[in-house]
């Protein structure tokens, strides 16, 4: 989404009884690890003036169409330019229906780790699941209506956030966690960093993004 913030701003720590000094190496390789672009082509200053954070410039739009030129590109970056313009295809679907969103989170493991927030997978589970209230009663039909508008509800949120590129707040908040690759082998080359991010984000990643793969491969676009 276009305005979704640097995640070096929303990424948050945490820590568990850790001296500061780790602490401090943690971060610092961190911020390595994840900056290993620096110093690339669109990293240096003759792109970075030109092309904000979320690529919403005049010259992104540009290099999209395929008409950025400057007399400063090298060949190879020209080169490189060519190969970033936007192909003209169908788009995918840009709605999430409330059968897709059921449909997943039924699916998801209730284990997977997520939600800064606390709104965590166990929510959305005991949502899409189905109640044992008598729907042949009123007042079972009148929990199963609500239930339903609940998903309802979460689904207009996603799709619009969609269609209107909006980022909630609470997405913007995502939690880096240090995982041992080797089990006791607390040495920082060989910790895995997961990212943690709100379920029905991750959720909206997850099925676009797919989506997104599976047409670009039919359409063998992927570079």
């Amino acid at each position: 989404m276009s305005d979704l913030p640097n995640p070096k701003a929303a990424t948050s720590w945490r820590t568990v009884d850790l001296p500061d000094e780790i602490v401090n190496y943690l971060l610092t390789r961190n911020r390595l690890h994840f900056g290993q672009a620096h110093g690339t082509d669109f990293t240096t200053p003759q792109f970075t003036q030109n092309i904000d954070w979320t690529a919403s410039t005049d010259s992104a739009e540009l290099i999209l169409r395929g008409e950025y030129t400057s007399t400063e590109l090298t060949d190879l970056q020209s080169l490189l330019l060519q190969h970033c313009r936007s192909p003209q295809l169908d788009a995918i679907s840009p709605i999430i229906t409330e059968e897709d969103f059921s449909s997943k989170f039924k699916s998801w493991n209730e284990r997977t780790s997520t939600s800064p927030s606390g709104i965590h997978l166990g929510h959305y589970k005991a949502l899409v699941s189905r109640n044992d209230a008598d729907h042949s009663t009123e007042e079972g039909a009148q929990v199963e209506s609500k239930r339903m508008e609940l998903i309802r509800a979460h689904t207009s949120m996603l799709n619009y956030a969609i269609r209107h590129t909006y980022s909630y707040s609470r997405w913007q908040n995502v939690v880096n966690v240090m995982i041992q690759k080797d089990p006791g082998v607390t040495k920082i080359h060989r910790l895995r960093v997961i990212h943690l991010y709100e379920a029905d984000y991750n959720f909206l990643l997850q099925a676009k993004w797919r989506a997104l793969i599976q047409h670009a491969e039919h359409h063998k676009t992927l570079h």
